[in-house]
């Protein structure tokens, strides 16, 4: 008898365990491809945004360079324009102050006072309110003044001392003391440049 000898290879079966590993790494290379896709794709819309901001900077630049050269320079001040233009559009007022100070009572604190071409403000503390009626008809009398206007009177109490020497009337005798606030229009020619006496 004549032995069997089987020359072709003995194949067996493969596990599958290594299919499983197989089609595992074709989905993670295909999730992979599509990932690397999709931020290729992302970095392309970036680029053609980031152009178009590009074109659009580089126009509002030539635009602005237009604008700025298309303009007419500014005219150099001079030293003598800006002091001319100081004396043309201003105006003395110490003789206006000292005018409301001559009117004022020795009792009278002009406590605080703005000047404008239109007008003259001021915050001034009475002890009675007869002085506050005599001080606006003498403001009123004044060759300065066109006009006066009380706009407010308010009452206040004088701040106590902490020591009161003997004789002293109490702070309930005190009077309240008032305060005003008047609104004076100085005549035209008075707020002229270089005008100072009625």
């Amino acid at each position: 008898m004549n032995p069997e000898i089987n020359l072709l290879p003995v194949f067996e079966k493969r596990k599958p365990e290594s299919f499983l590993g197989l089609i595992l790494f074709i989905v993670v290379l295909g999730a992979l491809i599509v990932f690397l896709a999709i931020y290729l794709m992302g970095i392309k819309q970036d680029a053609a945004d980031l152009a178009a901001e590009e074109q659009n900077l580089i126009a509002q630049r030539t635009a602005l360079q237009q604008q700025v050269t298309s303009t007419d320079p500014e005219p150099e001040i001079t030293y003598a324009d800006a002091v001319l233009f100081v004396e043309t559009n201003s105006y003395p007022v110490s003789p206006l102050y000292e005018e409301i100070q001559n009117l004022a009572d020795a009792n009278t604190y002009v406590r605080n006072y703005s000047f404008s071409p239109e007008a003259i403000t001021l915050a001034v503390d009475f002890e009675t309110k007869s002085e506050i009626a005599f001080f606006v008809e003498n403001l009123m009398k004044s060759n300065y003044f066109a006009n006066v206007q009380v706009d407010s009177i308010l009452e206040f109490e004088p701040l106590s001392t902490t020591e009161e020497p003997e004789g002293i009337v109490e702070e309930e005798q005190v009077a309240p003391r008032y305060t005003a606030s008047i609104r004076i229009t100085p005549l035209p020619e008075f707020v002229a440049q270089g005008v100072t006496q009625p």
